[in-house]
């Protein structure tokens, strides 16, 4: 069975191939530094569960607000 990717479960949703591929490079640009940071700001606490219970509840808010899909987003293209 297939993994549906990023792109896929957008164009499912009736957007555009041109449209779930910006989203799919926005995602990973957002991503990147998160991925890079968040270790350096782990490190400076003696207890990480701090660390890690902001990064979990970032990371739940932004799968929230994905899944309500209740915001608009304006790609200008030419």
């Amino acid at each position: 069975m297939n993994k549906p990717t990023k792109s896929s479960i957008i164009t499912s949703r009736g957007m555009s191939a041109e449209f779930a591929g910006m989203m799919t490079l926005l995602f990973q640009l957002v991503a990147l530094p998160a991925t890079f940071i968040m270790p350096i700001i782990a490190d400076k606490f003696d207890n990480q569960r701090v660390s890690t219970t902001i990064s979990s509840l970032i990371f739940l808010v932004g799968v929230q607000a994905a899944k309500r899909g209740n915001y608009t987003l304006r790609i200008k293209t030419n």
